[in-house]
């Protein structure tokens, strides 16, 4: 299954967003606010570079601030980082992942860590809706259903 252009949510988070492309796809595809975080200052500038050269700041905050201080909920969330980063950030993505709400995360090898990631975010209630595979690589998208 695959998250369309229609049912993009309103309000995304792209938690590590390194140059911000994204973010950047995520609002001309409908997606009417859209922050996008990462830790390192490097990334936060080009981020911003690359969100302003395409148009796009009056969409997206990007920003250095962390998961940890993030309130609300976020009806989409998407990241592509390693494994070892999707475990930890487990806690922070479940408490502001909206209910419900998506999580498309990338970055992660076929096979074993595809299957250490499922596992662990299925226990944390999510539901695995589908994958996506190139070369060894897989992208996964979960939703977090209504209570």
């Amino acid at each position: 299954q695959q998250l369309r252009k229609e049912t993009i949510p309103e309000k995304v988070l792209n938690a590590g967003t390194g140059t911000g492309i994204l973010a950047t796809a995520a609002a001309p595809c409908g997606a009417a606010e859209v922050l996008a975080i990462d830790n390192d200052p490097e990334a936060v500038r080009v981020a911003r570079e690359n969100v302003a050269q395409n148009a796009l700041s009056g969409q997206i905050r990007v920003e250095s601030t962390s998961l940890e201080a993030l309130e609300g909920s976020y009806a989409l969330i998407c990241a592509n980082i390693v494994h070892d980063v999707l475990l930890a950030m487990l806690p922070h993505l479940s408490r502001l992942a909206a209910r419900p709400g998506y999580l498309v995360m990338a970055g992660i090898l076929a096979g074993t860590q595809e299957r250490s990631i499922s596992k662990a975010y299925r226990q944390a209630g999510f539901t695995l809706l589908g994958c996506e595979y190139e070369d060894e690589w897989v992208a996964l998208l979960f939703v977090h259903p209504a209570k």
